[in-house]
Order: C-alpha cells, then structure tokens, then sequence
C-alpha cells in the first residue's frame, strides 16, 4: 500500500526492518531529504490525523518573517495547539504541560550557565511556555544536521525513551543548542485524537522521560528539578 501511494503520488518512502520509533525513523527521513539541497525547510508532522497538512503555510509564513525581517537563518517553528487538553484528554494534557514547563527551566538554567539568552520573542506571546511537544516542526535547514544527522546522545537513558517518549524534547533541545530561534505559529486540532499510539503507553513513564532526557542533556541538577 505504502510503494503504490508513493507510486502514485510521486513522494520517496523510507522505512526500516525494525520500528524503533518516531525519532529513528524521521532521522532516516530527514537524511534522505536533507541530501536535496533545494529544500531551504524541512518539516516533521505526526500521522495521528490531528496535524493538516494544509496549515504547513502558516509554519512556513512564520519562519520567512523572521528570517527575512530578523536576518536569522536557524529557525525551528513550533506548530502550537491552542488547548492540550482537548485533543488529548484532561491528564495527558496536564503531564505534557508539566513537561514543557520544565523544559523550558532546564532550557532557562542551561542558558543563564552559558550567558547566552534565550531568544523566546516569538515563540511565547500568548502563553508562559512553548508548544514544545507538539507533534508538527518545521526546521530550516541549517539546524537539520545538528538535530537529525549527529550521533544520537542517549544521556543515560533508554534507546525507547530517546527515540519514541522523549522524541519532541530531544528534537527542541539539540535545535536550541545549535543556535536555532524558536517560533510559534498556531495550528488546528480535533477535540479528541483519532488515532494516537501514545495515548496507549504508560503517560508516567513517557512524561519522565520526556523529563529526564533533555535535563541530563543540558546537565541540569536534580535539586533544580525536583523544584
């Protein structure tokens, strides 16, 4: 089904013996795409069927305004949900908040270490945090190899939990870390996911370890944390 899609509609398809995970699979993907040098975005949208691929404009229109206004090349632009807890349900919503609002301490500390700001003026207009965790991304193509074509830092953690719990934090961080802005741009959902493997996992663990990744990764102390 697969290859006569990709037949019919001219895409390229990329796929491994083994399902390891989101993250492993858009790393082979954004190897393959990322050797065409005439793509300036490359994009990672979830096949839950909550993300439009129509709305990808809205992404795009973001990321041109500021680098054509700004003059900045590293970009990574966040599609934000305007509610969590819709599409995904009351507690899955609050575990995610709770995961984003740590992130974005850990990403806070991490900078003040480094006396580097963190550049949050148009990823956070509307809200105390990012979207971090959404599950649609668009990179410009600067920040692609630094996210997806280095060697994977698993940090003490399990390949599991890099490659399919922590996936979008580990996406976030290394953009951050490459120098990359972040941005927002509003997208849609539905009030209830239709089809969502995650909903399926144990939301504890996944929520720790979307924790405890990016916090091992910026080396940030547990006593920080546990605040």
């Amino acid at each position: 089904m697969t290859e006569e899609l990709a037949g019919r509609f001219g895409v390229r398809v990329c796929s491994t013996p083994e399902n390891k995970g989101k993250l492993h699979a858009l790393r082979n993907g954004m190897d393959l795409l990322f050797a065409d040098s005439r793509h300036r975005y490359l994009a990672a949208i979830d096949a839950d069927r909550d993300h439009f691929p129509n709305e990808l404009v809205y992404l795009l229109r973001a990321a041109n305004h500021v680098q054509h206004s700004r003059g900045i090349e590293k970009l990574l632009v966040l599609g934000r949900r305007i509610s969590r807890n819709r599409p995904m349900g009351y507690l899955r919503g609050e575990l995610e908040e709770l995961a984003d609002r740590i992130l974005l301490d850990a990403l806070a500390y991490d900078t003040t270490l480094q006396e580097l700001p963190l550049r949050l003026e148009y990823a956070t207009s509307l809200e105390e945090f990012p979207d971090f965790h959404s599950g649609y991304k668009l990179f410009s193509r600067s920040v692609v190899r630094d996210v997806f074509l280095e060697e994977p830092m698993f940090c003490g953690i399990s390949q599991s939990a890099y490659y399919k719990h922590g996936v979008e934090a580990v996406m976030t961080v290394e953009a951050i870390k490459s120098g990359a802005y972040l941005v927002g741009g509003n997208r849609s959902t539905f009030n209830d996911q239709p089809l969502s493997v995650f909903g399926l996992l144990d939301r504890l663990r996944m929520t720790a370890d979307k924790i405890v990744w990016p916090c091992r990764r910026l080396e940030v102390p547990s006593h920080f944390v546990m605040q």
